[in-house]
């Protein structure tokens, strides 16, 4: 029967109930963190509504709001400049203001001059809210305005509803407010609102530009020694590299057809070009790949293309990319239970002092066990578990280990070290792998099932509650 003996098919029986066993039922290692919904709060701003009798000298345009109660209180606290909401319509104390910036609101910069009032509107959405760094911004929760009355003074109270602690207890809103404003207290009309702890920068929209670079067109009139390419005149870059000897070379953006000075183009509508030096003047090499010298603040983040404007100066026309961003806390994590999720487990060998010397395939390593498993289920070759120290049944295993890989070949087994690693796959439906997962999240749990000692790879996941 050769090692078909008795001792083999006892050691067979024992070993099967191994194998028939179900996967381990994945254990909850950490629930899910629910946060707190709270408003943070930035600026309390005047505010200006359409007036119909508004004086010329305070209209901001036809229908637009009226500056002249603001501009009054302005003179009343002595005060010269000030940024002001200006909406559509009338506003009255408790009412909301949402919706388009620029189409439903805008914020107005005002100066009162010897000259008069001067005013100009900003370009895009911006606050001074600064959200604490333990909160997060909440999908669909852009800032709002309240309008208040205090001290008989209409004011818009800029807001933002966030969620602090952890993760909304809701995929999507309305969100219901549940913990006290960030700050407590409401700041004074047209105060400088700085934020108390640690915060990400201002809820705002802004655009990221990059540095100034020269532009190279087509351009019939352009002289010989100036074109590069045979279509682009490089008048700009090739005055520079003349006039700075120590200069080799220089960034050229090519634009594809004639372009004047506000032009935005794009990625498409470019060439990226490297201006040398050479032995008959200059020439311009494509770059192999294309470079980026957008600048986007730490705290943002790009929400469209870049694309490259083009800014006219005394010296010609440069180029300098530019791109809309966001600013502000990130959106919030979807809250995730972390589960121990587990996979085939697989034997084990270790050091022992009684070896039989056919089961040392390894120094100081006794495989007889892994062995016997393979004989019982006719494995021709495993990956299994090497510990190099004596451990508990129930213990986890996730450094000092290592693993091997067993082959049987011409009558007689053989080892070869694989180093350690977690052996086959461990999957836990809809669940993702951890991205912050700590070194003890992923090994092995050492357990005796029936008279064998077997590795069960295991691995934290992350499973989202919706």
């Amino acid at each position: 029967m050769g090692w078909r003996s008795a001792g083999c098919v006892a050691a067979f029986a024992l070993l099967v109930p191994v194998m028939a066993q179900a996967q381990m039922t994945p254990r909850l290692i950490e629930p899910a963190r629910i946060g707190t919904v709270h408003e943070a709060l930035g600026a309390a701003r005047y505010v200006a509504a359409p007036k119909g009798d508004c004086p010329t000298a305070y209209r901001t345009f036809d229908n637009g709001p009226c500056l002249d109660t603001v501009a009054a209180r302005l003179k009343a606290a002595g005060v010269t400049q000030a940024r002001v909401l200006g909406v559509r319509h009338s506003a009255t104390g408790g009412e909301a203001v949402r919706g388009d910036y620029g189409r439903d609101y805008s914020l107005y910069d005002i100066s009162l001059t010897p000259a008069g009032l001067r005013w100009s509107e900003v370009e895009l959405a911006t606050s001074e809210i600064r959200v604490p760094r333990d909160c997060y911004a909440l999908r669909g929760e852009e800032v709002f305005y309240t309008i208040e009355n205090r001290g008989g003074q209409t004011v818009a109270q800029e807001r933002q509803v966030v969620v602090c602690g952890g993760g909304p207890r809701q995929p999507n809103g309305p969100y219901r407010v549940e913990g006290p404003s960030l700050p407590v207290d409401p700041p004074a009309v047209g105060a400088t609102v700085r934020a108390s702890g640690d915060a990400w920068p201002p809820t705002e929209t802004l655009r990221a530009r990059g540095e100034w670079r020269y532009l190279a067109q087509p351009d019939p009139a352009c002289a010989p020694d100036q074109l590069v390419r045979k279509v682009y005149c490089a008048q700009t870059g090739i005055a520079f590299l003349q006039a700075n000897a120590g200069e080799k070379e220089l960034d050229l953006i090519a634009s594809k057809f004639p372009v004047r000075d506000g032009d935005a183009l794009k990625a498409d509508d470019v060439e990226q070009l490297v201006l040398k030096r050479s032995g008959k003047g200059f020439k311009a090499d494509k770059r192999w790949f294309e470079r980026s010298k957008l600048s986007v603040p730490a705290g943002c983040a790009t929400t469209e293309g870049a694309v490259f404007r083009v800014h006219g100066r005394e010296a010609g026309l440069f180029v300098a990319e530019e791109a809309l961003s966001t600013c502000g806390a990130p959106l919030a994590p979807v809250p995730r239970d972390i589960f121990e999720a587990y996979g085939e487990a697989r034997p084990v060998a270790m050091g022992r002092n009684s070896c039989p010397e056919t089961a040392r395939l390894l120094p100081g390593v006794c495989f007889d066990e892994v062995i016997a498993y393979m004989r019982a289920f006719d494995h021709k070759a495993l990956d299994v578990v090497v510990l190099k120290y004596q451990v508990r049944d129930g213990e986890r295993v996730w450094q000092d280990y290592d693993t091997a890989k067993v082959r049987f070949s011409d009558g007689t087994y053989i080892a070869e070290r694989k180093g350690p690693q977690v052996l086959g796959y461990v999957t836990m439906s809809r669940c993702d792998d951890m991205s912050d997962r700590p070194a003890e999240g992923r090994g092995y749990r050492i357990e005796w099932r029936g008279r064998s000692l077997m590795a069960v790879p295991y691995e934290w996941k992350a499973c989202p509650i919706y």
